[in-house]
């Protein structure tokens, strides 16, 4: 754990407790962190704890490029961000996530039937 990070939480921003009220799109950069992390959200049979749960919440509330600053010390990190959240604000941000999550994920572009139709044959 880092010593420096538990006695130092990192404050939370009002933007971000607003953003679990009304959550921004997840972009592709935060989608291509919680892959790398395994996160419980994106991973297909990822364990579900809490513990495995706030690294990801915590990669959620700030940009891709911040979050990957952060993946050294990540567990520590989340852990003394998640120490300045109540109850209630860690029951919003797991559902706007989830919500949020589930509009990027709608949004991709699906293969239909007639496109599998029309595709050139594999060799």
């Amino acid at each position: 754990m880092n010593p420096e990070a538990l006695s130092n939480p990192p404050a939370n921003p009002p933007q971000v407790i607003d953003g679990f009220t009304t959550p921004s799109p997840i972009t592709l950069g935060q989608i291509a962190l919680l892959e790398k992390i395994k996160s419980p959200l994106v991973a297909a049979n990822a364990p579900c704890e809490l513990l495995d749960l706030l690294p990801s919440l915590y990669l959620l509330s700030m940009s891709a490029r911040e979050g990957l600053e952060h993946l050294p010390t990540l567990q520590a990190d989340a852990l003394a961000w998640a120490d300045t959240l109540s109850h209630q604000q860690a029951i919003e941000a797991t559902q706007k996530a989830q919500a949020a999550l589930q509009a990027f994920f709608a949004a991709l572009p699906r293969e239909t039937e007639e496109d599998k139709a029309t595709a050139p044959k594999k060799a």
